[in-house]
């Protein structure tokens, strides 16, 4: 906030100047010669077709129609028309009759054109041009308004014709100022301008330069806004023409509608802004973006259509923006918004100026200091106030900032004492299933350092007994896995991770999910141990049968339920070794028996990675798929008996058997399954037709 007080501070030091310009050209009429108002010594004759020349003025009964301009300023408003004025300048009603020079100031920069001939009383004449019609360099005087040299001769009465050509607002302010006091009171105006549009460059820049610090888009878009009012009180001074565009005198007649009507699209951008509307009113968001669209189709428009209808339709435009900004406004208010006190107390202050400059220019109220002065004095004190509103919401934001900032890393600081506490490993993976975060949990579980668990893939953790079983396993996990990645659905299934060097596997129960961290997937695993049955001492007997149809998957969890009663007299160890083979013959029984799989089917499959295509391809094959496999479990407290049937065709186990004791290489590899359950269990033994096994596992 201090940073703010020291800008506006700056700001408000100069911001009294910003009215001198109108007080040094306000001199009481007749107080001396240096300024005199020539106001009340015009005659004005409008001339709407353009139809008069000066030789009209000079050879007809013209000048008989030339009525008295009156008392005041004089104001038409806003009209496409030709206006004739004439006056005559008698020296001797000036005083300091010896002092010659003086200048003829017409105070309105935004005449299309202006002519002035001077006549002296031997019928000499001198013709002077300006206007916005004609590029800035061909003026007598380069000036902002419209200034032409006046020599008085003494005791010499000199006539001057003014013609005017106006499609805006016809004021016709028109002064006689000394040349000397004239310098005096443009230094004067240069220094009041100075400080009106340092004031906006200052806070202008300021904000541009704390967008970079803060990167808040509403820095900038008040940094527009600033550069809408600057350019258009600039082209309604006449000083954008003098110095930005003195040669572009097409663009200088068409450039105020244009810039109208980008301030009211850079309020609109500004305020949608500053009142977060499109979370907190999304109803004026949506109408104030329309407004927008309309902005981007009026501004072309201005160009191509007459400039009084312009000004007049943008003028509709804007008012009808500034209903809905202050009605906007108002409702934030009375909702509480802190905010929206700055903005409406500023905005009303600027709409207000706003009307009164408009009513000037149409002639509705007189033009005096009050009126032309009231819009920037407004505007003035609204960037003040925006800009202590701008820093206030800033402050606001970084306070609720702060605020969650703490509330999360209080309530991170809490979840991660749950988490390290926790006595379930705890774990985070990436989508190539590389840890990210584990909890030292891990350590109690495994017997690993979570810092060398970061160094590890999931998969790598997972025990494969790649000696014993091959691939198998590993194959069915990975299956789980993609399709947990496909889905996105929460995966719960039992694991076997590796442990510590010379220690067992240790199997838990794995629940994976996704979730988002920071804008970012992650997966989220808990592993928890898996509990002794409290019912398990008990057993003495236990028979199951079971009937599945032939998916793989379901061999890997009948596993799991046909030998979890087994610890109560097997090592961890021995009942891993039972589970893998059962697994083992059960797979045999679904690939080999039910679906007719050859092993240079499967190999071969397995090779071009198309093993779980090619058995549902024999699961939808109405021979294969109506198959069954039969499951006879029976646990009797000295062994444990299982008897696996298919209905397929058998084969020649005895040949098979012959090789794996011979451990002859091909017949060792066409019996994997089978090797693996003759060194697990006691006992194996199968039917005739080779379609039914009998395991016996003898119990410690």
């Amino acid at each position: 906030m201090k940073r703010h007080v020291i800008i506006v501070a700056i700001a408000l030091i100069t911001a009294a100047a910003a009215v001198l310009p109108t007080v040094a050209s306000s001199v009481a009429p007749g107080s001396d010669d240096r300024w005199l108002s020539l106001v009340p010594y015009i005659e004005i004759l409008e001339d709407k077709g353009n139809v008069f020349t000066i030789n009209d003025m000079l050879n007809s009964g013209v000048p008989k129609k030339f009525l008295p301009l009156g008392p005041g300023r004089p104001n038409y408003g806003y009209v496409d028309s030709y206006f004739w004025m004439r006056f005559t300048i008698d020296p001797s009603s000036l005083k300091g009759a010896d002092r010659t020079d003086y200048y003829m100031e017409i105070g309105n920069p935004l005449f299309d054109m202006v002519e002035v001939y001077v006549f002296d009383s031997q019928g000499g004449l001198n013709l002077m041009r300006g206007g916005d019609e004609i590029p800035f360099s061909s003026r007598k005087i380069l000036h902002r308004n419209f200034v032409f040299p006046v020599s008085l001769s003494p005791d010499v009465r000199q006539t001057v014709y003014v013609h005017i050509k106006s499609s805006g607002s016809a004021q016709l302010p028109i002064a006689l100022v000394r040349s000397d006091y004239f310098i005096q009171k443009e230094q004067l105006a240069l220094l009041a301008f100075g400080c009106f549009y340092g004031i906006l460059l200052i806070i202008g820049i300021a904000s541009i330069f704390f967008f970079f610090i803060e990167m808040d888009g509403l820095y900038l878009s008040y940094a527009a806004f600033i550069a809408g009012i600057i350019l258009w009180h600039s082209s309604l001074d006449g000083l954008a023409f003098q110095f930005l565009w003195p040669e572009y005198p097409w663009w200088a007649n068409k450039c105020i509608p244009f810039f109208i009507i980008l301030l009211s699209a850079s309020t609109v951008f500004f305020t949608r802004n500053y009142l977060s509307m499109k979370t907190t009113g999304p109803v004026f968001h949506r109408i104030l973006t329309y407004m927008l669209v309309l902005s981007a189709v009026i501004m072309p428009a201005v160009f191509v259509i007459p400039y009084t209808l312009a000004v007049k339709a943008v003028s509709l435009y804007t008012a009808a923006v500034s209903a809905l900004l202050f009605l906007a406004g108002f409702y934030y208010f009375i909702r509480g918004n802190r905010l929206a006190r700055y903005f409406s107390g500023a905005l009303a202050l600027f709409l207000l100026g706003s009307i009164i400059l408009a009513l000037n220019k149409y002639g509705l109220i007189e033009k005096n200091l009050a009126t032309d002065e009231a819009q920037r004095i407004g505007s003035i004190i609204q960037i003040i106030i925006l800009y202590f509103a701008l820093g206030e919401r800033i402050n606001i934001i970084k306070r609720e900032k702060n605020d969650a900032r703490s509330e999360a890393r209080e309530t991170r600081e809490k979840y991660e004492i749950i988490v390290e506490e926790s006595g379930d490993m705890i774990f985070s993976l990436d989508d190539a299933w590389n840890f990210i975060s584990v909890n030292r949990a891990v350590k109690n579980h495994l017997k690993i350092r979570p810092e060398d668990v970061l160094k590890m893939n999931l998969l790598d953790l997972i025990y494969d007994e790649n000696e014993i079983q091959g691939n198998e396993s590993v194959r069915l996990l990975r299956n789980k896995l993609e399709k947990f990645q496909k889905a996105g659905k929460p995966l719960s299934s039992r694991m076997i991770f590796r442990s510590s060097f010379g220690r067992e596997p240790v199997e838990m129960n794995v629940r994976l999910e996704y979730i988002k961290v920071h804008e970012r997937n992650e997966i989220l695993g808990r592993a928890s141990g898996i509990s002794e049955d409290t019912l398990l001492k008990y057993f003495v007997e236990e028979k199951q049968k079971y009937e599945i149809e032939n998916y793989i998957l379901s061999a890997d969890e009948l596993t799991l339920r046909l030998t979890r009663n087994l610890a109560r007299s097997l090592s961890p160890r021995d009942v891993s070794l039972v589970r893998i083979a059962l697994r083992e013959i059960l797979i045999n029984a679904i690939e080999h028996g039910n679906l007719g799989l050859s092993f240079e089917e499967k190999s071969a499959a397995i090779a071009d990675g198309k093993y779980f295509e090619l058995i549902e391809k024999r699961r939808s094959d109405p021979v294969f798929g109506a198959r069954k496999v039969s499951i006879d479990y029976n646990l009797d407290g000295g062994k444990a008996r299982y008897v696996i049937t298919d209905e397929g065709e058998g084969f020649d186990y005895a040949g098979i058997i012959e090789g794996i004791r011979a451990e002859e290489g091909p017949l060792f590899m066409h019996g994997r399954g089978i090797a693996i359950a003759m060194n697990i269990f006691d006992s194996v033994s199968y039917n005739r037709k080779g379609n039914k096994v009998t395991l016996v596992k003898v119990l410690r």
